[in-house]
């Protein structure tokens, strides 16, 4: 096949998107959707390998799959190998365990399977995966697996045409399956090799049915694409179900692009699309650690853009140096190749003797007992939240407990003065409530994880979406029925998104005389344990100062805590708003300085959540007065 400028040109403007988007989600919002232009790029050169070969009778399946993994093994094991050499000495405790494991998935091709089955209550941040980016490989690789040997049995039985179309009616139940997978069971529609498979055979029916265009019309319809897949980039966000219909817009923008065929437009003959569509495959693999990076150790800069500018540069030294040393290099290619093999049977040997993994772990300088001990005290603590949380009053836990849509009867009790209504950081409340009122039945509750209040249906996915609605419908059932004096509303993030004061008149409506919206907590990332871990443990006071808080904007597209306050302030709504993270957080010399402990407890057990520390001391001081003043 020769040369495509035109896809080399298609590279580039997928993986600048992809970059641009996990360095600030707020600069392209929908730039996640470059992994789809990718993923139709190599249904296309797929398909055109098997089907040429096959036509002059050259096919050999072992050929196609050494040759794929001569592209794809030796920089993912060369990345591989310098995150273990790191981690070794820069990762503490089970974060080093982790980065094993995943390296062992990404290496076999299934980690796409493993973010899939890590769905679930209180996920970790995305941004401790140091090769969470590999999920798409895996389901690339997984293609390439099952689908020459697919074409070879067609071809055998039936001929080119025959197989030509059933591969063009395959294509519809797949899709039909993602874009309803992707509103019922949206984890598995994203990560699975299944529903991302339709966007792979898109492609490699441009290839099946060629369509032959002047020279004029080859430029138009090329353009068109170009802009079909980068408006998209701009249109799309991460709230849109994926891959539901959406993935519609770049999956026929690449379409377009490549059916065209247009060798000679500024976008194909662009030089720098050009360089970095070489460069697409390692800046691919080495932008997302070097994201996790700053996420766990913080920047050297005082300044978010100088350490954007930095991250750019750290990217483009590393992928220029891959590209250069190994996958340019074909002796290079070759040993990491040979490499691959017993470095894999190191890993697999690692992973089944995970006593042993823990024996090393303690030889490692940087795993000193107290750094670790400091964070597993806290990973205990948030996998031990049922006394704490009282997570018989989550309908999303007891479904994911396989009770059903259910809530405790002890979480509604007669007489009851207090309602506690939201997410699992509303739910995080109920602890000091509880304790501080000196009776554990004075208090109802109503919550539900990623649940926010609403007197409509949440705009969710699957079972998180039913456990949303039967939480929030059973809350105004209950408040209705048990007509509380005060209800405290909270959740993590979004509120600037909720018509407050509609809630309001219903509340008030059901018997209800004052309502409280409890604003969003400060929020850390990775985590609170670790941002104290690896970056402030020589520091022993109650209160710091970090870049890696998060006041700007979430990662879903949603309005900053600071903004989000200013919001909520400024608004004049009719139920009263409480705001934590002004109580817990003043303006630093760089950044906002937060109270995160008392008496040597923190506050919060991951990025957000309240321990029985932080839920005691803003009862204590911010809800107890209010509750006294009421009573």
């Amino acid at each position: 096949m020769s040369f495509r400028f035109d896809i080399n040109a298609m590279r580039a403007l997928a993986v600048l998107a992809v970059v641009i988007f996990h360095l600030n989600p707020s600069y392209l919002q929908g730039g996640f959707a470059g992994v789809d232009v990718f993923f139709v790029i190599s249904g296309y050169l797929m398909t055109s390998i098997i089907f040429k070969s096959h036509k002059l009778n050259s096919w050999s399946l072992w050929a196609f799959y050494l040759a794929r993994a001569m592209r794809i093994i030796p920089a993912l094991l060369f990345l591989s190998i310098i995150l273990l050499l790191l981690g070794w000495f820069l990762l503490i405790g089970n974060d080093y365990s982790i980065l094993n494991t995943h390296v062992f998935d990404s290496l076999l091709f299934i980690s796409n399977i493993t973010y899939w089955q890590a769905a679930g209550y209180f996920n970790a941040s995305s941004k401790e995966n140091w090769l969470l980016h590999t999920w798409s490989l895996s389901v690339e690789w997984q293609f390439y697996l099952l689908y020459p040997i697919l074409i070879s049995v067609l071809l055998k039985c039936f001929s080119v045409k025959f197989t030509k179309r059933i591969i063009l009616i395959t294509i519809i139940p797949l899709a039909i399956l993602a874009f309803y997978l992707s509103s019922h069971s949206p984890s598995a529609s994203f990560f699975l090799f299944p529903t991302r498979a339709w966007e792979m055979l898109a492609g490699g029916l441009v290839f099946l049915y060629p369509i032959k265009l002047s020279d004029q019309y080859k430029n138009v319809f090329s353009n068109i694409g170009v802009l079909v897949v980068t408006g998209s980039y701009f249109f799309i966000d991460e709230s849109f179900a994926w891959p539901g219909i959406y993935t519609l817009l770049p999956v026929l923008g690449s379409v377009l692009i490549i059916a065209s065929n247009d060798q000679t437009s500024i976008f194909s003959r662009n030089t720098t699309f050009q360089y970095v569509g070489n460069l697409s495959y390692s800046i691919y693999l080495w932008h997302w650690p070097i994201i996790v990076y700053f996420n766990f150790f913080g920047s050297p800069f005082n300044n978010d853009i100088y350490t954007l500018l930095f991250s750019i540069i750290l990217i483009s030294i590393f992928s220029l140096f891959s590209y250069y040393l190994v996958e340019k290099s074909k002796l290079i290619k070759k040993t990491f190749l040979y490499l691959f093999l017993p470095f894999l049977v190191v890993i697999v040997f690692s992973k089944f003797l995970e006593n042993d993994i823990a024996d090393i772990n303690t030889k490692r300088s940087i795993n000193e007992s107290s750094r670790s001990d400091f964070i597993n005290y806290y990973s205990n603590k948030l996998n031990n939240l049922n006394e704490d949380y009282w997570l018989n009053c989550n309908v999303y836990n007891n479904s994911l407990n396989n009770k059903g849509l259910f809530i405790n009867e002890n979480c509604f009790i007669k007489g009851s003065e207090l309602f506690l209504w939201g997410d699992s950081h509303a739910e995080s409340f109920s602890y000091g409530l509880r304790t501080l009122l000196l009776d554990n039945r004075t208090i109802n509750q109503a919550t539900s994880s990623a649940c926010k209040p609403s007197l409509y249906e949440s705009n969710l996915k699957g079972q998180m979406k039913k456990a949303c609605d039967f939480s929030n419908e059973l809350a105004l059932e209950k408040i209705e029925l048990l007509k509380p004096k005060i209800v405290f509303i909270a959740q993590a993030n979004s509120h600037e998104r909720t018509d407050w004061d509609e809630i309001y008149d219903r509340l008030i409506g059901l018997g209800v005389k004052s309502i409280y919206l409890i604003g969003p907590l400060p929020q850390w990332s990775p985590t609170l344990p670790k941002a104290i871990a690896y970056r402030h443990w020589n520091s022993f006071m109650d209160t710091i100062e970090d870049s890696n808080m998060d006041t700007i904007e979430d990662s879903n597209m949603d309005e900053g805590i600071i903004e989000t306050n200013d919001v909520l302030t400024a608004s004049n709504f009719k139920m009263e708003f409480i705001n934590v993270f002004d109580f817990l957080c003043k303006p630093g010399v760089q950044y906002y300085k937060c109270k995160v402990r008392n008496d040597g407890d923190l506050f919060t057990i991951d990025y957000g959540h309240l321990g029985r520390a932080g839920s005691i001391f803003i009862v204590e001081h911010k809800l107890l007065p209010l509750i006294k003043t009421k009573r």
